[in-house]
């Protein structure tokens, strides 16, 4: 593993073949928005082969319509490669994959994983299918399609793809049973599957989505393949409702781990972890940043805590979310650092200023650093851009802004509720009020039945003993 502590005195002044940012000339524009393009949902990972290191980011292309694009607007899928060249990152031209394609269906949420067996790497590709440009509340069973296409000379060329989705069944289900389901987005990852096992388990980051008559029930789960990609399984969905999620291998004092954490529309993110290695998940107390009011898809990446702390055992993440905005818009993505076990994350780093929305994190474990590919929204280059960041920049207090309360913990933070969550919980008190109140209404309504029912019978037998008087 790297050492991260070794270019702490190091900058990040890499000589870049890219638009720059108007306000941070370290962000390079991996995929620029135009009258007619939009670019979402961004992947990334990194990759080594012998003395060469190369970046591949993915990205959906939408058809843009009123300068506003959405999932309908989905076509297929871009990529560009960025290959490190001593103290330069130079960038290919956009590329649309080709065998992602498929007639009359758009091609959605890339989650690229890394397979490497002795000096050999496999690069495997999932996405999601969906029928022409169907909502996602209106689809039906099968119109969402679970595909992956692999690579194995680093994205140069990939192979036709091949279609999971009456292969793989949650509970006993083929996924084409369900009404929708989707993976990532972003990375997934390759964990070993035991303490002392050599075999890995390639994990992918999902969720399947049910429907009934007056609700949506969905679940966040794995996909996992322990034969190198020639078969693929899913793990059991967690119970609590989640959807969009990424996972990280951890390690406590005691043995390694999966660590969870999935996207809500509730208050906090669900985290969770795994004793066997994504077959089931156990959810924990939640320590995640707050949500913006909707949800929005958050990225982990995990590494080894002796690099911060000599000697210590356990692991180290780092968390990617957006962490405010005017009307808690998503805004400012932030990079969270946490110990894991060890208490909650701590404040962010502001990586980037301005508006924000879904982002993927990868180590560039030779170089001492870490990029991510993220969406961003100002207006001289709106879409995705790349940065590279140091763990100093997050845990050294002197490249931090110490008068901005969002980057120094010293510095308290006056947080205002979410009006988001405030209108929610008016509304399920109101709920609960209005049922209450039925209730007393239908209580008072039998009582009054009972009352006249009863006078009636009075009345009933009064009438008849004066006929037998009579």
């Amino acid at each position: 593993m790297a050492r991260y502590r070794r270019e702490e005195e190091q900058q990040l002044h890499l000589t870049m073949n890219q638009p720059q940012s108007n306000h941070d000339p370290n962000e390079i524009v991996v995929f620029e928005d135009s009258d007619h393009d939009h670019f979402r949902i961004p992947a990334l990972i990194f990759i080594k082969e012998k003395e060469k290191k190369t970046f591949l980011a993915f990205a959906e292309k939408r058809t843009a319509k009123n300068g506003k694009s959405n999932d309908e607007n989905a076509k297929n899928l871009v990529m560009r490669k960025g290959t490190l060249q001593g103290n330069s990152l130079k960038w290919s031209d956009c590329k649309e994959l080709e065998t992602t394609k498929q007639k009359n269906y758009r091609t959605m949420n890339p989650c690229p994983v890394l397979l490497t067996v002795g000096d050999k790497n496999t690069l495997f590709l999932f996405f999601i299918r969906i029928k022409g440009e169907i909502k996602e509340a209106d689809l039906r069973p099968g119109e969402t399609r679970l595909c992956y296409v692999t690579s194995k000379d680093c994205g140069e060329t990939w192979s036709l793809p091949k279609d999971l989705t009456d292969i793989v069944k949650v509970h006993g289900i083929r996924l084409s049973k369900y009404q929708t389901f989707a993976v990532g987005p972003g990375h997934g990852i390759a964990a070993e599957r035991g303490e002392n096992s050599k075999s890995m388990r390639l994990l992918i980051p999902a969720y399947v989505r049910s429907k009934c008559t007056i609700c949506n029930h969905q679940h966040a789960l794995v996909f996992y393949s322990d034969d190198e990609g020639k078969s693929w399984q899913a793990g059991k969905p967690l119970s609590e409702g989640s959807g969009e999620c990424q996972v990280a291998e951890v390690r406590d004092n005691k043995a390694k781990k999966l660590y969870f954490n999935a996207r809500t529309t509730s208050q906090n993110r669900i985290e969770a972890l795994s004793d066997d290695t994504g077959g089931s998940f156990t959810k924990l107390q939640s320590l995640s940043p707050l949500e913006t009011p909707n949800g929005c898809q958050g990225s982990v990446l995990s590494f080894p805590a002796s690099e911060l702390h000599t000697g210590d055992q356990g692991t180290m993440l780092l968390f990617s979310h957006p962490t405010k905005g005017k009307k808690w818009e998503r805004s400012d993505l932030g990079i969270y650092l946490r110990e894991f076990l060890q208490g909650a994350w701590g404040e962010p780093y502001i990586i980037h200023h301005g508006k924000s929305g879904y982002s993927d994190l990868a180590p560039c474990e030779e170089e001492a650093r870490f990029a991510c590919l993220m969406e961003c929204g100002e207006p001289a280059h709106p879409g995705i851009v790349f940065k590279q960041f140091l763990l100093s920049e997050i845990t050294n207090p002197a490249q931090i802004d110490m008068h901005d309360p969002a980057q120094n913990p010293s510095v308290p933070i006056q947080c205002s509720p979410n009006p988001a969550h405030t209108s929610n919980k008016k509304v399920h008190c109101l709920c609960f009020l209005l049922i209450i109140l039925f209730l007393i209404v239908l209580v008072l309504i039998v009582l009054l039945y009972v009352i006249l029912q009863k006078q009636l019978n009075l009345c009933s037998l009064a009438a008849n003993r004066t006929l037998e008087s009579d």
